[in-house]
């Protein structure tokens, strides 16, 4: 097994527009985190240049459970490219995360490639695998609204 994620999926949308899904501070509050966990809208900061923060707070509907979201932009390429550090404490001791999101023009709309990792758990790998597999699914419909 992999110790990254790596997704690839298509939007019916175009690259631009999903870039600034994931730059504009109330667009990613309104589709970032997995079902049943949302992003209050006033924890998100994003400086979206190298060097930059993207930072944000995922809490869990009705619970309370809070997991914080602190990246510092080491790549950015407006309407292609974003990557981000994160670190993230595991067994053997904090990890760095990279976070790579690449837009491209597909013939369907727009396709979207995510590398994430090295994960310090495997369980980790797992759950965030699916947590990006919901929060797709809430991107979809914010970028496709009269497609649902």
């Amino acid at each position: 097994m992999t110790d990254h994620v790596e997704i690839e999926r298509t939007f019916t949308t175009d690259p631009r527009r999903l870039f600034r899904a994931w730059t504009d501070p109330v667009e990613l509050a309104a589709w970032f985190a997995p079902t049943g966990w949302t992003v209050p809208a006033e924890t998100v900061t994003i400086d979206p240049r190298p060097g930059g923060v993207w930072r944000l707070t995922m809490a869990e509907d009705g619970g309370a459970g809070r997991v914080p979201v602190d990246a510092q932009l080491t790549e950015v390429v407006p309407g292609e490219r974003l990557v981000g550090k994160e670190s993230m404490d595991g067994p053997d001791g904090a990890t760095e995360i990279t976070l790579a999101v690449t837009f491209g023009a597909d013939p369907s709309g727009a396709k979207l490639v995510l590398r994430q990792g090295p994960f310090p758990t495997e369980e980790l790998l797992a759950q965030t695998a699916a947590g990006w597999g919901s929060s797709f699914e809430k991107l979809d419909t914010l970028v496709n609204p009269g497609e649902r």
